[in-house]
């Protein structure tokens, strides 16, 4: 059979004869000829973009609904063990729970009146993701290598409770008064 990797692809083999999935090489673009009987996987290898919107919970309880954008890539060295260990849905296995939790742990210990105060530790502790990756024995003892490469995360919307809202706007308010009184 004769298959094309267009570009910003790569390839993983699934071998049915001899082995099943080869975790060692990948196949560039271009075009490949392969037996009828295996299976040449494509994985985009470029940057990605996704978004998700949930609810989460405050401190206090409140629902406060997030929107986050994750820009994010396989890696190129482990894309066979991504093939046999997850495949090619890895996104909602993989990346989109771990981002979820994080932001539910990170949302979860701060009450939503606060979230504006404290905008800039909330985006710190969104750069410290970090994905499972496969556990290996190397000569350096146990190391974890991770599937993909999460690029950058973004915060692009907090829906705060119409309650929690115009309290903040009450707030800004008075202040505003009491600066203008002096």
């Amino acid at each position: 059979m004769f298959i094309i990797i267009p570009p910003g692809n790569l390839g993983v083999m699934y071998r049915t004869l001899r082995g099943g999935t080869d975790t060692r090489n990948t196949y560039d673009e271009g075009l490949h000829i392969i037996p009828p009987w295996d299976t040449l996987t494509l994985y985009d290898v470029r940057l990605q973009q996704q978004t998700i919107d949930f609810r989460v919970l405050s401190d206090e309880g409140l629902s406060l609904g997030i929107q986050v954008v994750v820009r994010f890539r396989p890696h190129e060295g482990m894309l066979g063990h991504l093939q046999k260990d997850i495949g090619t849905g890895y996104f909602e296995r993989l990346i989109k729970p771990e981002i979820e939790s994080h932001v539910r742990r990170v949302f979860g210990r701060r009450p939503a009146h606060e979230l504006y105060a404290t905008v800039r530790e909330v985006l710190q502790e969104f750069g410290q993701i970090t994905v499972p990756g496969r556990i290996e024995k190397t000569d350096l003892g146990i190391v974890s290598l991770a599937y993909v490469q999460i690029q950058d995360v973004k915060l692009t919307i907090i829906e705060l409770p119409k309650i929690v809202e115009n309290a903040i706007v009450e707030k800004y308010q008075q202040e505003q008064l009491m600066l203008d009184g002096k």
